[in-house]
């Protein structure tokens, strides 16, 4: 397995809980290992989503170890493979998802993925 992460740590209270119970997600950009979007994953699962869906562009190894975490809890997970500047990909994506999320469209999409363009950090935006 890529991570060794525990996933029980990423169980939320009761109070929180309702975030993802019974709900069908999809987070782009959470195949990279100690990611937010892994951490995100992880959270959904652990919290009672009815199905995950584990996007990646390249970290396969990462993304495929996820989904297979993610199954052991019981939690109907896949894994999507697309480059998300694609319009083509993205086009593709769509049916495939739906199909795997038992015919439903996600009802959380957390949209995480980076094209690997430089980030604005506070000292180049002037301070703001």
């Amino acid at each position: 397995m890529a991570f060794t992460a525990d996933i029980g740590k990423f169980e939320f209270g009761e109070t929180y809980k309702s975030a993802f119970a019974g709900k069908r997600v999809l987070i782009t950009g959470s195949g990279k290992d100690g990611g937010i979007g892994q951490a995100l994953a992880l959270a959904a699962a652990a919290n009672g989503a009815e199905s995950v869906g584990v996007h990646f562009h390249s970290s396969y190894r990462d993304g495929f170890d996820l989904v297979d975490a993610i199954r052991e809890r019981g939690v109907n997970a896949f894994a999507l493979q697309a480059d998300v500047t694609s319009l083509s990909d993205l086009w593709a994506s769509r049916s495939y998802i739906i199909e795997h999320m038992g015919g439903k469209s996600p009802d959380v999409i957390v949209c995480n993925s980076a094209t690997g363009a430089q980030a604005v950090t506070l000292s180049t935006a002037g301070g703001r």
